[in-house]
């Protein structure tokens, strides 16, 4: 189940890096925060 939880997240982060222009940086920022909040979820 965690799997479907982490597509899921991936969609929503995909559409906003592709709905929402982001610089380098805070794309980083964003998958930083994705993964620790993963890490915490695990």
């Amino acid at each position: 189940m965690s799997l479907l939880w982490l597509l899921v997240i991936l969609l929503i982060v995909l559409a906003l890096v592709g709905g929402v222009a982001v610089n380098n940086w805070l794309f980083a920022v964003l998958i930083l925060a994705l993964v620790l909040a993963l890490a915490g979820y695990l």
